[in-house]
């Protein structure tokens, strides 16, 4: 299994940084690519990764197979699924990974991305007055 981690620029996201800490503090190895906001083909290369048109987005392949997490906390819940406690990781619980079969897998993880996109789709009612 590898990871992909698709961010916008840190900098100017602290949506990208959240997963990206998260994902460092597994110790698990992954591939980063950053892509830079606010540029005029920054949307292009957004979609090429993503298929909410957002960053952060992980990839996982596995099985030669790869499948897409988007939005920064359904990183973070994957992430903590699927990688072991680390004693000197982040205080949050997390559980080792599970043995469940891949495909079921692929299906828990884009529930969490469905209920994560609903959640930020509803950004202006998270706005204060």
């Amino acid at each position: 299994m590898s990871y992909t981690l698709v961010l916008g620029t840190k900098d100017w996201s602290s949506w990208s940084l959240r997963p990206y800490m998260a994902m460092r503090a597994t110790g698990a190895p992954f591939e980063e690519i950053v892509l830079r906001l606010r540029q005029p083909d920054s949307r292009e290369q957004i979609l090429r990764h993503s298929p909410a048109g957002k960053v952060p987005v992980l990839k996982i392949t596995e099985g030669g197979r790869t499948h897409v997490v988007w939005d920064s906390l359904a990183v973070c819940e994957t992430l903590a699924e699927r990688t072991p406690r680390r004693s000197s990781g982040p205080t949050i619980p997390m559980c080792g990974p599970r043995r469940v079969p891949m495909r079921r897998r692929c299906i828990r993880d884009f529930q969490i991305c469905a209920s994560s996109f609903r959640w930020i789709s509803c950004a202006a009612l998270r706005r204060p007055n």
